[in-house]
């Protein structure tokens, strides 16, 4: 490593899997891990597709990536 690292170089994954620990696995008791698999499978899709964000004017993380890319195409 050619640097020291910082706390601002994890931010995004931290907070990415601190709002996977709250909202998933808080609770979340599984039989199998395959059960936990599709769980965690559609808590991603969800993540990507389904939630809005206000700013991403309201559109889900897919849908404005998408839009982005239609409006430089």
């Amino acid at each position: 490593m050619s640097r020291k690292g910082s706390c601002i170089d994890n931010g995004a994954t931290e907070q990415v899997f601190g709002h996977l620990k709250d909202e998933l696995c808080r609770g979340g008791d599984w039989e199998t891990f395959e059960e936990s698999r599709a769980d965690l499978e559609a808590y991603i899709r969800h993540w990507n597709h389904v939630r809005c964000q206000a700013r991403l004017k309201g559109l889900a993380p897919a849908e404005f990536r998408d839009f982005a890319l239609q409006e430089t195409a």
